[in-house]
């Protein structure tokens, strides 16, 4: 398996390569709370007491979901496949929103879309660097 051909695009002669993951580079939780004065939920930090508080109570509850397990395990496996699979490419560019996504979230392609074209804008100019440098 490989999901960011890097390495094959290297071998074709491809002078630049500027490669996407798609892969969830790190899982992600967060713990929000209701701003009293705005009405706007703010994220909690995670050095937090009550962040703390919240993980310990957690603990004491609940055990891990068989499911969730399994699917942060394949997100965790998916992640270093395509660490290694990203060697060698110029740029890499993750679009933002990634993290929010599962494998069936079809309904949420065009966020993911405009995500990589966010994070696209973002590394215009390490693209531009990139091309500068083969041009030496």
């Amino acid at each position: 398996m490989n999901p960011v051909p890097v390495d094959v695009v290297e071998k074709m002669g491809a002078d630049i390569i500027i490669a996407i993951s798609l892969a969830k580079i790190s899982p992600y939780t967060t713990v929000l709370i209701i701003n009293k004065e705005t009405g706007g939920l703010e994220e909690v930090e995670k050095s937090s007491i009550l962040q703390q508080k919240i993980a310990q109570v957690k603990s004491t509850f609940e055990g891990p979901n068989i499911f969730e397990v399994i699917v942060q395990s394949i997100d965790i496996m998916e992640a270093k496949i395509t660490d290694q699979s990203l060697e060698g490419a110029d740029v890499v560019i993750v679009p933002f929103g990634i993290k929010d996504i599962n494998l069936f979230n079809f309904d949420k392609a065009e966020s993911v879309i405009k995500g990589g074209i966010m994070a696209t804008l973002l590394k215009m100019p390490e693209i531009k660097e990139a091309i500068k440098e083969k041009l030496k």
